[in-house]
């Protein structure tokens, strides 16, 4: 009897409990009960999970973000649209729960909201499409907030937010009103903390987006004044340090990288500092003694293996401030050479050496470096367009630089007597086969030295790594190891007989450089080309002969492409390059070597322009 009448109370208990819970979970009647119930149940059981996903997702972003110091820092680095899908899954949690703690806790009475957390999920909701680089999305709930909450103090970090998003799309216009629209509320109401703290470091990411470095200094200092994290101190002290840099105050560059290595950074960070320090070296009141031992050592640190290509360009930097251009160009080539994951740093080194040999008039060498540099140029890239066109103007220049030369070679090729053509065909086919037998006897002490390498166990060994007793074509780490060595002497070349030689047919211009034409035994050559035809033999003579011109039309042929090479050369030295030097030198040499071409008239018009432009009448 007992037992029936406690299973009655507990029976009565739960469902008495029950219909309390349905109560409570309702969200119609604004009732002190149901309103606890709701601010409980939604900090704790929705938003928090939110808010630690968020969390965890921001702190992933801090650490995958790469930030890109060939070009001042902003503030913020929110990495890029690759970095925010990898935390797609985190963010969508956050808005997940953002959604459901709006859904099912909201109690709005009054035009007043009753659950403390609403606002907060609203704001998570936001973040989280930021960090995804939803920006509409993320502008949308942001505004909300910053309209629909003004009796709360999160409406001004919704200001705040809401100007990030308009900087990081590049909406400046608007990104500006709302900053100077949150700074009026400053002089009339009493802003949270955190945003007073933050606010002059994003109105200097306003400034730093569209360059004004200048506007955003004072913003940078003021961000230092009011305190913050210790990250955030040690990037703004280098940002500072960059902008000194820039505006050639070198001492107070300086001053702030120091106080940077100082506060014991990330690594590289630490490295871009004392780069950036070494940089800021000033050749009238420096040691560059003192800063090369600095580089150097730091070139040989096996940690910075992956940072040579910046090492180098620092010490070409400092070469070339003391005016030892030779010095300055040979460090900038082996940053070229040595650059593997940072294209932007390879484009630097590339353009500024094609820079100092465009001054010099080495066009060819120029066109080369800026070849390198358009073939990695990253878009965000400063003059990515001018630049560009610089090397397509410099390639089509190259261009017909060679085949002038190459059909000048040949014409006087064809001016030769047989005897003398084929003697110099005949000393190019020696050439080749010994450099054929050289290659076939270095390629047999590589696999001897691979023989050894495997065969001297635990012994003394350059590279013990290539030991294991297999054949050297069947180690993958002798193999490996010989790739490397060849790669380092002979660079990238394309697997086919005589690879040594760029050109195999050029190879015979070299040959007739000082050449006098004797008589014209073109008939001879014409019938050994009609027997035997062309070759892709480098150890026959039709090989070498099939572009030497015999015939007149060939002649004729070659002579017009020489015509039309002079008459673009001249064009792009003068109108594209602005060269007024060798356009006036290139006209001259055309006119005097066809003086009745069919494009004299540009070309004397084009003289005309040049000294009229002199003032040389």
């Amino acid at each position: 009897m007992k037992a029936q009448t406690l299973h009655k109370h507990i029976l009565r208990l739960a469902v008495f409990l029950v219909l309390l819970n349905l109560v409570s979970c309702s969200t119609k009647k604004n009732t002190g009960l149901r309103r606890a119930y709701h601010n409980l149940t939604c900090h704790y059981n929705v938003w928090w999970n939110g808010d630690v996903s968020l969390a965890e997702g921001m702190q992933s972003l801090r650490q995958s973000a790469k930030d890109n110091y060939n070009k001042v820092l902003p503030v913020y680095n929110y990495g890029t649209k690759q970095d925010a899908q990898s935390l797609n899954p985190k963010m969508d949690r956050a808005i997940k729960k953002a959604s459901i703690a709006i859904q099912r806790h909201s109690m709005s009475f009054g035009g007043k909201e009753y659950v403390k957390w609403i606002d907060d999920s609203y704001m998570m909701m936001g973040k989280a499409h930021f960090i995804k680089q939803d920006y509409t999305s993320a502008r949308r709930v942001f505004d909300y907030v910053a309209k629909d909450y003004t009796e709360s103090p999160i409406h001004y970090e919704a200001y705040l937010w809401l100007a990030q998003t308009y900087i990081q799309t590049e909406r400046f216009e608007k990104a500006e009103a709302t900053l100077n629209l949150l700074y009026s509320l400053k002089e009339k109401e009493e802003l949270p903390k955190e945003v007073l703290r933050e606010m002059p470091l994003v109105y200097a990411d306003f400034f730093i987006a569209p360059e004004n470095y200048d506007a955003a200094y004072p913003y940078l200092e003021r961000g230092l004044e009011l305190g913050n994290n210790k990250d955030m101190i040690t990037r703004v002290e280098f940002i500072l340090g960059q902008i000194n840099q820039l505006e050639g105050d070198l001492d107070m560059a300086t001053t702030y990288y120091r106080s940077v290595i100082k506060r014991n950074p990330d690594y590289r960070m630490a490295f871009e500092a004392r780069i950036s320090m070494a940089e800021c070296y000033d050749e009238g009141s420096g040691d560059s003694k003192y800063v090369n031992k600095v580089l150097l050592k730091m070139a040989k640190d096996g940690r910075n293996k992956e940072f040579l290509d910046q090492i180098y360009y620092a010490l070409a930097k400092v070469a070339l401030k003391d005016e030892n251009d030779t010095l300055g160009i040979s460090y900038l080539r082996k940053s070229v050479s040595v650059s593997r994951s940072d294209n932007y740093q390879k484009a630097t080194s590339a353009i500024t050496l094609a820079d100092l040999f465009f001054d010099e008039g080495d066009y060819a060498l120029s066109q080369a470096y800026y070849d390198t540099a358009a073939a990695v140029l990253p878009k965000d890239f400063p003059d990515y367009d001018a630049i560009k066109g610089k090397a397509s103007v410099l390639s089509e220049l190259v261009v017909q630089v060679q085949t002038i030369d190459e059909q000048d070679s040949l014409q006087r090729l064809a001016a030769l007597d047989t005897t003398t053509l084929y003697a110099m065909i005949d000393g190019i086919i020696e050439k080749y086969k010994l450099e054929k037998e050289r290659a076939a006897a270095e390629a047999e002490d590589l696999a001897e030295e691979g023989v050894q390498f495997v065969n001297m166990g635990g012994g003394p060994s350059s590279n013990p790594s290539l030991g294991g007793g297999k054949w050297y074509f069947y180690n993958p780490a002798a193999l490996s190891y010989g790739y490397s060595e060849f790669i380092k002497k002979w660079g990238s070349r394309k697997l086919e007989d005589n690879w040594r030689l760029t050109d195999k047919r050029m190879v015979m211009q070299d040959y007739d450089r000082g050449a006098q034409a004797e008589n014209d035994t073109a008939s001879v050559a014409d019938t050994a080309l009609a027997k035997g035809a062309a070759s892709t033999d480098p150890e026959n003579r039709n090989y070498y002969l099939v572009n030497i011109p015999r015939t007149e039309s060939q002649l004729q042929a070659s002579t017009e492409k020489i015509i039309e090479a002079y008459n673009k050369l001249g064009y792009l030295y003068l109108e594209e390059l602005k060269d007024t030097v060798n356009a006036t030198e290139t006209y001259y040499k055309f006119l005097e070597k066809y003086p009745e071409n069919k494009y004299r008239l540009q070309s004397w018009y084009a003289l005309y322009k040049i000294y009229n432009e002199k003032g040389n009448e």
